[in-house]
C-alpha cells in the first residue's frame, strides 16, 4: 500500500519508486530472544526499524489523515504518530460538536484499520477547556 500511496499521491514512479520497492519488498527479520536467534520471518509491511526512511515513510503512508480531519472541519496537529484533534465550541453548540468529534474518531478508527495501524484506546483522550461556569453547566454535555 505504502508504494500505491508513493505513486499516485506523491507521484514517485519510474526507477525511484522501483528502488523503494526493492527496499520494502521480500524482507525478513530475525529475533534475539533469551540468547536464541528465531528463524527468518517474512515481513509484509512496515518499513525496517531502525531506518532513517522510516520517518519519512510514515509520515507519507499517514499524509493523507490530515485530508479525513479537514473533512470533518476539525483543526488538527500531527506529529509522528500523535494526532492531536482541536475544536472550539459554544456551550449552545457542545452537544453538536461532541457528536461530530465522536464520527471523526469513528472515520479515523476506519482509515487505521485500513492502513493495517491501530489505535491505542488507552492513550485516546478528550480534553474540555472552558470557564468554570461553562464547564458547570449541564446543558453542555447532554
Amino acid at each position: 500500500m505504502l508504494l500505491q500511496i508513493m505513486n499516485r499521491r506523491f507521484t514517485v514512479a519510474g526507477r525511484a519508486l522501483d528502488w523503494c520497492q526493492s527496499y520494502l519488498c521480500q524482507r525478513s527479520q530475525t529475533f534475539y530472544i533469551n540468547g536464541q536467534l528465531s528463524g527468518p520471518f517474512l515481513i509484509d509491511c512496515s518499513v525496517p526499524q531502525g531506518s532513517v526512511l522510516g520517518p519519512l515513510k510514515f509520515i507519507g503512508y499517514t499524509e493523507d489523515l490530515a485530508d479525513l480531519l479537514n473533512s470533518h472541519q476539525f483543526s488538527h496537529h500531527l506529529y509522528a504518530d500523535d494526532t492531536q484533534i482541536i475544536a472550539s465550541t459554544t456551550t449552545a453548540n457542545a452537544k453538536s460538536t461532541v457528536d461530530r468529534l465522536q464520527q471523526c474518531v469513528a472515520e479515523i478508527h476506519r482509515w487505521c484499520s485500513s492502513r493495517r495501524l491501530q489505535m491505542n484506546p488507552k492513550k485516546t483522550e478528550f480534553i474540555w477547556f472552558g470557564s468554570g461556569a461553562n464547564l458547570k453547566t449541564p446543558d453542555s454535555f447532554d
